[in-house]
């Protein structure tokens, strides 16, 4: 929720920093500081998106990296999460 919430933040700040520059004319530092925080916003989105995906799969980090040394994740039947209930 955290990370959603960062994101969408930085997405309001980048609208009123072009809002803002649009009407008084561009400012140099609000210009970088916008490119920044829209950069940050994009990689807080990719964050959220793998986490998530990370949840409904019932994965942690660590068995998603490192799959192919868990016997447990090769077999479809004992897997669990979202692949077992949905048939992918």
């Amino acid at each position: 929720m955290y990370t959603v919430l960062l994101c969408l933040s930085g997405i309001i700040f980048v609208v009123t920093c072009v809002t803002w520059m649009s009407t008084f004319g561009v400012n140099l530092v609000l210009l970088c500081t916008a490119i920044v925080v829209s950069c940050t916003s994009f990689m807080t989105l990719i964050l959220s998106y793998y986490h998530t995906l990370l949840i409904v799969m019932n994965l942690t980090t660590n068995e998603h990296q490192n799959a192919h040394r868990y016997r447990y994740l090769h077999n479809p039947s004992l897997r669990g999460g979202w692949r077992q209930k949905f048939g992918f």
